[in-house]
């Protein structure tokens, strides 16, 4: 079976799919996977749960992740007011099905990161998360923050305000670019 230029079946490409948590409370903590190799594998962050707490100052609520090294998964965030959960999955294709692996991050303001020149037709963009330095009136997110492959060798970041005042300060998004052969 063919689907997006990716044989299933006879020729496994993933040869691994790992899913796990952090207990975020300090700046940086970690969790330990399997060893994957590092080349042909990726982190994608799941999401958060903030328990009971009703912190709305956004550095407690933004995390971003980084496959560390072969067995690490780590979490940073910008503060640490309240102990959060963040979820990840991490992704191991077998050799030869990965071109190139870029970990990199862009502000929100707006702005375009130069990357190594890839296929568009053949990358993916993967989220990792952010860190949101930014405040605002009452502490809600008043704006979202996205990222597009803007060429073959640009990313580019977008803030939209949602609704009232746009919050001030910097934030930065974290994300990964994966080429495929």
């Amino acid at each position: 079976m063919n689907i997006g230029g990716l044989t299933l079946g006879k020729n496994p490409v993933i040869k691994s799919v790992q899913y796990g948590y952090i207990n975020v409370t300090t700046l940086t903590n970690t969790a330990t996977i399997t060893a994957v190799d590092t080349n042909n594998a990726y982190v994608v962050h799941m999401g958060d749960d903030m328990g009971n707490t009703t912190s709305n100052y956004p550095a407690d609520n933004s995390f971003y992740l980084e496959l560390t090294n072969a067995t690490t998964v780590t979490a940073t965030r910008a503060g640490q007011s309240y102990a959060r959960v963040t979820y990840f999955m991490v992704i191991e294709y077998y050799p030869g099905i990965i071109k190139s692996i870029q970990n990199t991050s862009a502000s929100n303001d707006n702005t375009s990161v130069t990357i190594n020149a890839v296929n568009t037709n053949k990358t993916i963009l993967i989220n990792r998360g952010a860190l949101r330095a930014v405040t605002s009136t009452d502490g809600f997110f008043r704006s979202r923050y996205n990222l597009y492959l803007a060429n073959s060798t640009t990313v580019s970041s977008a803030t939209y305000t949602i609704v009232g005042d746009a919050e001030s300060g910097t934030s930065t998004l974290y994300f990964t670019v994966v080429e495929f052969y």
